[in-house]
């Protein structure tokens, strides 16, 4: 075996090197492809909208203007609370913490207008009231009507 002189022997071995790389680019260069393009989000499909039916709890704008005829607000002197329209009479049921003891009653529409009331009853066990007004309100629908 002969003996290369020191340079051929780096020379050789740089050659040697440098194939090694360029071999080992060559190889791992289409997995790198691969790889990268696996990594990169393709566009993102956009759904066609369907049509759907609107909820069944949605009101109609004619539905909400009659039922908010029947709902009113009841003041006294300290607080208020929501008080609904339950018969023709113009009966109210709302909330008994707001018309015991209390003075000053009335009623607030949906216009701000302002109206008498006159305490029917209280079940202080359930918590309500009925007071009436002197009112053409259309009543609450109450249940499934079906």
């Amino acid at each position: 075996m002969t003996r290369l002189p020191k340079s051929r022997l780096d020379q050789a071995l740089a050659a040697l090197v440098i194939t090694l790389v360029l071999v080992g680019i060559a190889v791992l260069l289409p997995k790198a492809g691969q790889w990268l393009s696996a990594v990169r989000p393709g566009p993102t499909p956009v759904a066609t909208p369907t049509p759907t039916a609107p909820p069944s709890a949605v009101l109609l704008p004619e539905e909400l203007d009659r039922d908010l005829q029947g709902v009113m607000t009841i003041v006294n002197d300290q607080s208020f609370a929501t008080a609904f329209l339950i018969d023709p009479q113009g009966d109210f049921l709302t909330a008994a913490s707001v018309v015991s003891g209390s003075a000053g009653l009335r009623l607030v529409d949906n216009t701000g207008g302002s109206h008498s009331v006159r305490l029917i009853g209280i079940d202080a066990d359930l918590g309500i009231a009925l007071v009436r007004a002197s009112n053409d309100g259309t009543p609450l629908a109450f249940g499934d009507p079906a």
